[in-house]
Formats: structure tokens, sequence, C-alpha cells
């Protein structure tokens, strides 16, 4: 379809109706007179006055950048004009002809040697047979019109990718003409156009802006020479990055956080949450420095990415730090209640040295005694005499005592004890700092409202940074 529109373009080059009614005689004897005495080293220079070249391109089609090699193909019709007083011709019956020609004549015709400066690499079609095509009118007029494929050099820059716009340009000049003999021109009207009806499409980009400019370049010794350039201003199509790049790494940063809900003593679950979280994020870095452009710079792409992989590890991070922080198990892991009766028995053990002093003081051995073997958790104490009752003078005073400890054991008072000591096992401290409340690690709880925030915050501005920043999508 695109090598069919570029043959009718070319054939309304001119408007006018043109006639093909010649036959191959009239033909031949209007190209041996034509060229008769013709020599097509000397250039067609009329009273001394330049030859103006006119200039177009129809684009069929362009393929994506290349930034490795900092270039773009182009597959393109390129068409020159000029008139060489030398061929005119009088066609018979003063009607309108033209003179169509194959690549074959070329080598017999003068022609403007004119070149891209940025081109790399050419090629030119020869399948089935060279695609090139020359017409002569009956004024001199000649069109000259070939099929390229061209790699041109690109200076992209590639720091705010996917963000980034790029601008290239296709340069043509003459080589050995200065503008004394030559001199380039745009085609009145459109002089260029595409096969998409004046819309390029390019992949991975859903803009692509075409201007033209002229400007005369300065050689020094060689003088001045005219250039023609074509300005292609693309805007890459940065809703593809998102979808297949940022929100993947987004999903993952969140996933990490699932963590700080997990009971920080589950250290199984975390540490495979972890794990996976990081091999996946590294995974998809790796795949998206593959998939994109490369540059020797650091990319908005590369910024990004490296911040998930900073959120992800940090992560891991925290749970170090919860467990590093966390109170040792064991310290506490005896039963309230025997607390409570460790405590008692101390505190018995104290009041009954302090009455066996007392006994000591008073020799009276016939008192009778309480038998501290009634109080639970004691063992008695033989002493030489036999005796191991305190003096029943102090009966009532150790009788009351006993019967006070006990009480107190028994009593919802030490029930009430037992629960509060039970509710303080579920608050440990670090010193004066709460690290442990109800099975929530102070780290986790505060990592679940530092960490989104942190994130949210950095993505504003990293987006923000682009909206404002020239020459970028999001600021179009």
């Amino acid at each position: 379809m695109a090598l069919g529109l570029g043959f009718l373009y070319l054939l309304i080059l001119r408007v006018c109706t043109v006639k093909t009614t010649l036959s191959s005689h009239e033909i031949q004897k209007i190209r041996e007179k034509i060229f008769d005495g013709y020599d097509a080293n000397i250039m067609p220079l009329e009273e001394g006055r330049p030859i103006n070249v006119s200039v177009d391109f129809f684009i069929n089609d362009m393929v994506p950048l290349h930034a490795a090699s900092m270039h773009f193909s182009i597959d393109c019709f390129f068409t020159l004009q000029w008139r060489d007083y030398r061929l005119q011709w009088d066609p018979p019956n003063n009607e309108t002809y033209v003179l169509p020609f194959d690549d074959r004549i070329a080598k017999d015709l003068w022609m403007p040697n004119v070149y891209f400066p940025e081109l790399k690499h050419g090629y030119n079609h020869k399948v089935p047979m060279p695609n090139e095509l020359i017409y002569l009118y009956p004024d001199g007029n000649v069109v000259y019109n070939q099929r390229i494929l061209m790699d041109s050099f690109c200076p992209m820059n590639l720091t705010y990718y996917p963000f980034d716009m790029q601008h290239c340009r296709l340069t043509v000049e003459p080589y050995s003409y200065n503008m004394k003999f030559v001199v380039l021109f745009w085609r009145d009207g459109k002089a260029i156009d595409t096969s998409e009806k004046g819309n390029l499409y390019v992949i991975d980009f859903k803009d692509v802006d075409m201007s033209l400019n002229s400007k005369i370049v300065d050689w020094g010794i060689y003088g001045n020479y005219s250039r023609l350039s074509i300005h292609l201003d693309m805007t890459r199509h940065s809703q593809l990055s998102l979808l297949r790049d940022f929100i993947p790494c987004i999903l993952i940063v969140f996933l990490s956080w699932v963590g700080f809900w997990i009971n920080y003593k589950s250290t199984p679950a975390r540490v495979a949450l972890g794990i996976t979280t990081v091999l996946t994020i590294v995974t998809l870095t790796n795949s998206v420095r593959l998939n994109s452009p490369h540059s020797d710079s650091f990319r908005s792409i590369d910024v990004y990415t490296l911040g998930c992989n900073i959120f992800v590890f940090a992560a891991i991070v925290e749970y170090a730090l919860v467990g590093m922080s966390s109170p040792k198990l064991h310290h506490n892991s005896e039963v309230p209640s025997q607390i409570n009766e460790t405590k008692m028995r101390r505190k018995l053990l104290r009041k009954r040295r302090r009455n066996k002093k007392k006994s000591n003081n008073n020799n009276d051995s016939d008192d009778e005694c309480v038998p501290l073997s009634s109080i639970p958790g004691f063992q008695e104490e033989k002493r030489e005499s036999g005796c191991t009752f305190p003096s029943r003078r102090r009966k009532k005073d150790s009788t009351s005592i006993s019967l006070e400890t006990v009480k107190e054991d028994s009593s919802p008072k030490t029930n009430g004890l037992t629960h509060a000591e039970r509710k303080k096992s579920s608050v440990r401290q670090l010193g004066p700092v709460v690290i442990v409340t109800d099975d929530i690690h102070a780290v986790d709880k505060y990592s679940r409202s530092i960490f989104p925030g942190v994130f949210m915050i950095l993505n504003i501005i990293f987006f923000v940074f682009h909206v404002l920043t020239p020459d970028t999508v999001l600021s179009t």
C-alpha cells in the first residue's frame, strides 16, 4: 500500500495532464537528440545562476530508536527536482509529455551529489530491480526519485526515561557544490508526507511531530553550503511503562509491608516473606533494565527501581531490628502463681528468723509451739534441743503470721496481684522504653505508618519533579 501511495505521489508532482502516447520510435529520436553532445560532467549553469534543487521526502516507515547505537532507521522515497536547460526538447503536436527512465540513464545525466551528514548506514532497494526513476520534461525539468533505507544518528538523552522526549533530525546537503553552484530548497506545498496521512507511527512513541528547516552552513575554505533538515520530535508512550514497570514495583513494595502485621514471634513466616519479596524485586529490576534502552547515565526508571529495592531491603532490616530488641521469653517464663509463692516464702522466712531470734532470748521451754510445717512450702529445721517450734509466748504472734500469710495467699487480693502480674507479663521493656505490648512490637507498630508514609511522599516528589521538568512527557 505504501509503495502504491508513493507511486501515486510521484505522478502528481506536477499539476498537469501527462500523456504517454509517444511511441518507442519517437522516444528514441528525442533521446538521441537531447543527449547529442550532452556532457554529464558539466553543470547546467544558466547565465551564471546557481541551480535550484527541490527536495522532498515521502516516509514509508520508521523503526524504533536503537538507544545502544544512538540511531533510528527510516524507509522513505527521496525526490530531487532541478532544471537542466540542455535537456529541453520539443514535444510532438505541442502536447505535454514526459519521458520516463530508470536507473540505467542516471550515469548519462548530471545530478547534484547530495548526501546525508548524520547517515550511518544506507541501503538502496534493488528488489526485484533498482527502485529508481527519472522523469524528463520538455522544459528541461528533471525529477529523480529513489527509495532509500537509512540509519541516521540521533543523540538521545535518556535521563528521564520513560518520560523522555527524543529530538532527532535528518539532514541533507550538497557534498561538492557550495551555494554558488547549487541551492537546496524544500518543494512548495507538502515537502514531507507519510503513508499514514501525515501521522508517523513508531513503536514505543505515541506521537511524532515533524518540522522542516533550512539553513546556510559555513564550511570555511569550501564556502557556504545550503542545508535542509527534518526535525523529529518524538514523545514516548509512558503509559506502557507505568503498567509494565512501575505498578509491579509498587505492588512488591506493598507486599513487603505485610510482615509488619505478622506476629513478631512468627519467624519463619516473616523470613520467607522477606526473601520472596527481595528476590522478586531484584528479578523485576533486571527485567526492566534488559527491556529498556541502554544508557550510560542514571535514568528515572533506575532511580525508581533502586528506591523500591531499598524499601524492600529496609523491611528485612526492620525485622532484624525487631528480633534484636525483643526481650528473651525465658526471662519471664515462670508462672505468675509460682512467682507469688516464691515471694511469700521469702517473706515468711524473714519473719520466722526474727521470731526464732526472739525465742532464743526467752528460755521458757514449756511454752507450746506452733508447728511451722503447717505453713506450706517450708521444711522443719531441727535444733539440738529437739524443739522445732517457737515458744508458747510467741504462739499468738507466730500463728497470726502464719494465718495472715495463708489468708493473704488465698484472698481475692492475692488473686488481684496474680492478674496484675499476668498483665505485666504482656508488657516488656528495654530500659525505660516499652518494646512489646499485647504481642505487638513497637518497631512494627511504628513501621506500619512510617513505611507507607515515606513511600507515598517519595512517589509524590518523583512524579511532581517530572511534571515540573520541561521536555518530559508529563510536562506536556
